[in-house]
């Protein structure tokens, strides 16, 4: 069985409850982020993970609200912004200094929203179908 075969699912602590992340990969390797659109989960990039470099650590994440991830609580917005916050809390929670990142759809534009903010993070961004 190839690194890609049997992801790691990991869930990371957050206000609300947890944000749920499948990890391919050795912890050692390049670094990437991998998020995902609107009503959709990490299971999207399940097919793309394995054409890629085997010198990576992938992350995909489940947004908040979405796959595995919990659902923010009553009254909460799913807005770019706040769904940015989360994506800060688990890069936080991975402790990567610097990384890539993969967004497709609403994934690209958090993406291109946190590389603007964190410039100094993020090696390169990769934007698929961006809205």
């Amino acid at each position: 069985a190839s690194q890609w075969s049997n992801p790691k699912e990991i869930r990371i602590p957050i206000s609300y409850g947890f944000i749920a992340v499948k990890a391919w990969g050795d912890e050692s390797a390049e670094p990437v982020l991998a998020l995902h659109g609107w009503q959709d989960n990490a299971g999207t990039f399940d097919k793309l993970i394995p054409l890629l470099s085997s010198n990576l650590y992938i992350v995909a994440v489940d947004g908040p609200g979405h796959g595995l991830s919990s659902h923010k609580p009553k009254g909460a917005f799913y807005h770019y912004m706040e769904i940015l916050v989360d994506i800060k809390r688990v890069i936080d929670y991975l402790k990567w200094e610097t990384f890539s990142i993969i967004g497709h759809s609403l994934g690209g534009t958090v993406g291109l929203l946190y590389s603007s903010v964190y410039p100094e993070k993020v090696k390169n961004l990769i934007l698929l179908d961006i809205i």
